[in-house]
């Protein structure tokens, strides 16, 4: 067995749009793809000011996808889609203690930017759930990038302006066997999102899609327009078939994440986990049931208030049966 990694193609910023997708060459088994992206942020600062937002350079991407034609007969299927930030906050997560070597100044002329990102495709580095056989016959992989613009990757005032130049670059790390080897591909590792509006203070309820195992659920809430902490008072985890719902404090799942990301992960995060052992002991089935949701208390909105969430499930593949 051999692990390779190998770029295939460069997606260049254009803002607001989305770009023509990168195919993924029909070849090994893919296990990761990275962006990696390099550009330059030049700002004509005169009297103004130039900030980072909290999203910083991932607020670039708006939206990162991995869409599935023909694979295994599933049709048209996009097992991937997060946004850049957080596809940044899972990374954290799936890599406690990581931080990205990112570099985004934001000074008057010339500044260049690099940040990485990590789609990952297994469940983790060892445990090959999800691995996807590029090599299927009549199937193709392709990577779509949406992009964002400026103003969610910095803010500017007082008259300063700025235009980007850059590019992400798509590198996939994928697996070649010898005869005799391989992985069980009949699983998926999904990650997808859902961005909704918390309209008042109180409960917000967040309706999520049942019918696989859940891993993780990941919320980014803001109001006024800011991530923050101390805004989400309680959170819960509710599912049809059990009588008591999983409830935590703000205090207690900030705790939570400190112990088992070994660092606090960004302001207004609250993840649920149910895959940090690294196993499928405490998943969630929601097979056969038409209520799961994720609760959310909050105090007065002001501006604009928005939870977004990250659901990441394993799928299981139905096998072709044997001929008898």
């Amino acid at each position: 067995m051999q692990r390779i990694e190998r770029e295939v193609d460069t997606v260049t910023f254009v803002a607001n749009s989305r770009r023509a997708g990168v195919k993924l060459p029909q070849v090994e088994f893919l296990s990761e793809v990275w962006l990696d992206f390099s550009g330059t942020l030049t700002i004509a600062m005169g009297a103004g000011s130039a900030v980072l937002t909290q999203q910083g350079g991932f607020g670039l991407i708006a939206q990162a996808q991995l869409v599935l034609n023909g694979y295994l007969k599933l049709g048209n299927i996009s097992p991937f889609t997060l946004s850049g930030y957080m596809l940044s906050i899972l990374n954290r997560i799936d890599r406690p203690g990581y931080v990205d070597r990112f570099t985004t100044p934001v000074l008057a002329g010339a500044n260049t930017w690099s940040f990485h990102l990590r789609m990952p495709i297994t469940a983790t580095d060892t445990n090959m759930s999800g691995i996807l056989f590029s090599g299927m016959p009549a199937s193709q992989m392709t990577v779509f990038i949406t992009w964002a613009d400026i103003p969610q990757a910095v803010t500017l005032a007082g008259g300063a302006t700025a235009t980007l130049t850059g590019q992400v670059a798509i590198r996939t790390v994928t697996f070649q066997v010898a005869d005799g080897e391989g992985f069980d591909i009949f699983s998926l590792h999904a990650l997808s999102s859902q961005v909704d509006a918390i309209a008042a203070a109180g409960v917000k309820s967040i309706v999520l899609p049942p019918g696989n195992l859940y891993l993780r659920i990941i919320h980014a809430v803001r109001n006024n327009s800011l991530y923050l902490n101390g805004y989400a008072t309680q959170l819960q985890f509710e599912v049809q078939r059990y009588a008591d719902p999983i409830t935590l404090s703000e205090d207690r799942a900030l705790a939570l994440q400190r112990w088992r990301y070994l660092t606090d992960l960004p302001v207004g995060t609250y993840v649920f986990d149910y895959f940090w052992p690294r196993t499928l002991r405490d998943a969630i089935d929601t097979g056969g049931l038409n209520d799961v949701q994720s609760k959310i208390t909050v105090g007065a909105v002001v501006g604009v208030a928005d939870v977004e969430t990250a659901i990441e499930q394993y799928v299981s593949i139905e096998r072709p049966k044997r001929a008898a």
